[in-house]
């Protein structure tokens, strides 16, 4: 009989927590009060498109921080969190990544490529960044584009810590 019991709400509570993980909790967010701007843009190295560059707009001010992903043609949107596109207008530090291997791209970069790899991107655009961009509130314009033209020359820093 405790068995039975037992079984019984490990099943109940089992299917409890099935059914609360499949509901995203994005979903239930109000981003009203978030002024959000639709960022995109491409990036190139020496001229060619980079394929799965990871771009991170940090906000100089309060340190937030939006991200894109290239695709093959070096083309990306950025995210303001997983599941909603966008960035907050402020001051920001841009960086590009090609070995980082961040959990926000764990799902869109081919796992060949996932944190393996040599950086193909100078510290000046990552590490030690010189790029800097302003992002206008969408009053000012709701739809951005931030191109970025990359050289090859320069110091690389190899030591990125793979993803597992």
């Amino acid at each position: 009989m405790m068995r039975y019991f037992l079984f019984k709400n490990l099943f109940i509570l089992s299917f409890v927590l099935a059914a609360g993980c499949s509901q995203n909790h994005h979903s239930m967010i109000d981003y009203s009060g978030v002024d959000l701007v639709h960022g995109s843009g491409r990036i190139t190295l020496d001229g060619q498109p980079l394929p799965y560059a990871q771009v991170f707009f940090e906000d100089i001010e309060n340190a937030t921080i939006a991200f894109g992903l290239t695709d093959k043609d070096g083309r990306y949107t950025l995210m303001f969190n997983s599941v909603k596109e966008g960035v907050e207008a402020g001051n920001k530090r841009i960086q590009i990544w090609t070995a980082r291997g961040g959990i926000e791209f764990r799902d869109k970069i081919p796992k060949e490529n996932l944190g393996h790899g040599k950086e193909r991107v100078p510290n000046k655009y990552n590490r030690k960044t010189e790029l800097l961009r302003t992002v206008l509130s969408s009053k000012e314009q709701r739809k951005q584009i931030f191109d970025f033209e990359l050289e090859s020359k320069g110091q690389i820093s190899n030591d990125i810590i793979p993803v597992e």
